[in-house]
């Protein structure tokens, strides 16, 4: 099997391997048995031996998991996949460049905030919110929880996905029918829990075309609620349509659009790909970068205490006066986070985001994560509570 994407090779010197070196041990994965002159600094390159072994390919592909995979997937097939054909034995170049440029932002101050507060703790929620057996108690624990939105999942991120099956009988499929959706939502709305939609984005013209049809009339009968999309695997895919043009015509077809419209988006994510929503376009109204930090992630600049502020380094250096910036929070496999209790872990995370100045608004995947977790439950009120100037 061949493959255009060049790598470094195990057993590769030189330059090159110590500047690797140097960028991943900047990111808290120490090198220890790559160190020659233990008097330099950790990030300065002449302190590694240069060499690619064992030690620095492990340390890489770890990173590697951290930064591309989500935080709940469980097995190496993605991995796999993008370091073929010898995922042991190389790491592609494109990654190296990618841990050079975290590297540098990590080393960066963050920016002096540009104001202070969150003014909302939302929670994302899926299927089960929209079934008439479990709807009425996910609307109980939004109202426990204070919380001040839902952001209702409408069709599905599965197979479907990527085995490029988006239509059924030709047509764009949500998860229920559209009175459904409403008349699940609208208490939500009658409670005054702000209501956004959900949906995934996809190179496809005709995705695109119906998702607006269907969204925006959905949209419209809540009082035109807000409309998000989540750029995951079906956007960063080569086998669509090119994405610039997508892109534009996604904004035409939400144009008309009278309520909010928000892109979300991973942390580490192709910049040129995700970056086409964020050219020539007068609609998007924030950007919310999805940093999650779980027990499944072990490098210190993934950590609870730090994600977020590398999250928003990063995004703007890559884009500048993009828009309004929110930050999501993982609310599951919380306990051992950074060496933390779940309830903990989850606090280091919204104060963080807190402390970005920023950043003002907040959402935590997901809600059925925490039904039986009463500490995380306890911090997510502890938050609603600061944000809505509750005291207990």
């Amino acid at each position: 099997m061949t493959s255009s994407t060049p790598y470094l090779q195990r057993g590769a010197t030189g330059r090159d391997v110590q500047l690797l070196q140097a960028d991943i041990a900047s990111l808290g994965v120490a090198l220890p048995r790559s160190i020659k002159d233990a008097a330099r600094p950790v990030y300065d390159a002449d302190r590694y031996d240069g060499k690619l072994g064992s030690e620095t390919l492990s340390a890489a592909h770890a990173l590697m998991r951290g930064m591309l995979l989500r935080p709940d997937q469980d097995s190496d097939d993605y991995l796999r996949k993008i370091i073929d054909p010898h995922p042991g034995d190389s790491v592609p170049l494109w990654f190296v460049s990618l841990i050079a440029e975290a590297s540098e932002i990590e080393r960066t101050e963050a920016a002096e905030p540009v104001n202070t507060g969150l003014t909302s703790v939302d929670a994302w929620t899926g299927r089960a919110s929209l079934s008439t057996r479990t709807g009425a108690s996910r609307l109980r624990l939004a109202q426990e929880l204070g919380l001040t939105g839902v952001r209702q999942i409408v069709n599905d991120n599965t197979g479907r996905m990527r085995e490029g099956r988006w239509f059924q009988n030709e047509k764009w499929h949500l998860y229920f029918d559209e009175d459904r959706i409403v008349s699940t939502l609208a208490p939500y709305v009658d409670a005054g829990i702000r209501v956004r939609l959900m949906s995934w984005l996809v190179p496809q013209a005709d995705y695109v075309d119906q998702a607006a049809d269907a969204l925006m009339r959905i949209g419209e009968r809540l009082g035109h609620c807000g409309l998000e999309f989540d750029l995951e695997e079906p956007w960063t895919t080569d086998r669509y349509e090119p994405h610039a043009e997508v892109a534009a015509r996604f904004w035409r077809a939400f144009s008309g659009y009278k309520g909010t419209l928000g892109i979300n988006c991973i942390v580490y994510h192709h910049q040129r790909k995700i970056g086409d929503l964020f050219t020539d376009n007068p609609r998007c109204d924030y950007t919310l970068l999805q940093a999650y930090s779980t027990n499944r992630q072990t490098s210190a600049h993934l950590s609870p205490r730090r994600i977020g502020t590398t999250a928003h380094k990063l995004f703007r250096k890559r884009y500048g006066d993009a828009p309004t910036m929110e930050m999501g929070t993982a609310w599951y496999r919380l306990d051992g986070a950074g060496g933390m209790t779940a309830p903990k872990a989850l606090r280091a995370q919204m104060e963080t985001a807190r402390n970005i100045g920023e950043v003002t608004e907040t959402c935590g995947w997901y809600l059925e994560s925490i039904r039986r977790s009463k500490g995380v439950q306890g911090e997510i009120r502890r938050w609603s509570d600061i944000v809505r100037g509750v005291e207990r």
